[in-house]
């Protein structure tokens, strides 16, 4: 066995999250190529490399890899880029957003085996980024999402994991300038025996920086989550601000959710703020929308999105949120089984 998604700074043992155990024969096996589509990028705009190296990285490099690049510019229509792996994968992928640029990005990631990824943002100066990662599929999803922000440098990122299997994913980013920002919104579904790991990082460096964290979803069945979330104000960044919270709706009692936010401060004159809570659908809820001719499972599709709906109303794309809606009520169903 090997241990994947350590904390990346030292937190106790005694709560059992720091890792995930996994057989190492799957991580080693050979890999084949897939293939990854853009639109509304210009060919000049994507080179086949990706020289970068992860701070913390989940894999090694892997031979069967795709690698790519791609520049972004200001335009009307956001960048889409698809990738679907119907064998054992491996992506390494580049975002760059050069100075002042003012992008929007959608990129999705199916996985029907087993698909490993690296996605690393390069954000320049009073660079500002909308991103969406989703991730679906019948197959195990590995995936490591690392951005560095210089000054005045913004990245929003949504990250929706639908995948109905096993997900790993960790996080890291760094405000590296002053007024640099990072916003994270995280949001997922698992039913039956489907896992969830979740390891996040965010570093405050420059003066008056910000980082964001909001983790929201459901579990049902026999579905496990571990959340391991910390921002940290490193030396210097003074008037910084960083909060997060994290949510997780428990729709059965065979579901297991285990969390553990943390900040942690090495300079004066911060804001900070981080807490963690978990909960049911209330019956007077399920029973004042029932009593309106709403069946039971319907009702809870109308209880959850109305909780969910705090991320999705982020969601600049309207066909992901489409794709969002048709997840939750996808995820009920099996749910309600």
């Amino acid at each position: 066995m090997i241990e994947l998604n350590k904390s990346n700074v030292l937190t106790s043992n005694n709560f059992g999250l720091n890792s995930f155990l996994i057989d190492e024969k799957e991580l080693f096996l050979p890999f084949k190529k897939c293939s990854l589509k853009v639109e509304n990028c210009n060919k000049e705009q994507i080179q086949n490399e990706a020289d970068f190296m992860l701070t913390h990285n989940l894999f090694e490099a892997t031979k069967g890899s795709i690698q790519k690049t791609i520049y972004l510019k200001e335009q009307t229509k956001p960048v889409l880029a698809s990738v679907e792996s119907l064998d054992r994968s491996f992506l390494k992928l580049k975002i760059v957003c050069a100075e002042n640029i003012s992008a929007k990005l959608v990129l999705k990631l199916r996985s029907n085996s087993f698909l490993k990824s690296e996605i690393f943002f390069e954000m320049g100066k009073n660079a500002k980024l909308d991103a969406i990662i989703l991730s679906d599929g019948i197959g195990k999803n590995f995936c490591n999402i690392e951005s560095n922000q210089e000054n005045g440098a913004s990245l929003n990122l949504s990250v929706l994991d639908f995948c109905e299997n096993l997900s790993l994913c960790n996080i890291f980013s760094q405000n590296k300038k002053q007024k640099a920002n990072f916003s994270l919104n995280f949001l997922y579904s698992k039913t039956k025996a489907q896992k969830l790991d979740l390891n996040i990082l965010a570093e405050n460096y420059g003066k008056e920086s910000e980082s964001h964290i909001n983790v929201l979803g459901m579990l049902s069945g026999v579905a496990e989550k571990t959340f391991k979330g910390i921002i940290d104000f490193k030396h210097g960044a003074k008037k910084s601000v960083g909060k997060e919270k994290e949510f997780t709706l428990m729709l059965s009692q065979g579901a297991k959710s285990k969390s553990l936010p943390v900040l942690m401060c090495g300079e004066e004159d911060v804001v900070g703020s981080h807490g963690s809570a978990q909960g049911k659908l209330l019956d007077e809820a399920l029973f004042y929308i029932m009593s309106r001719g709403i069946d039971h499972v319907e009702a809870k599709k109308v209880l959850i999105k109305a909780k969910f709906n705090e991320i999705i109303k982020q969601i600049f794309d309207e066909d992901i949120k489409t794709i969002i809606n048709e997840k939750i009520d996808r995820s009920i169903e099996i749910g309600n089984n």
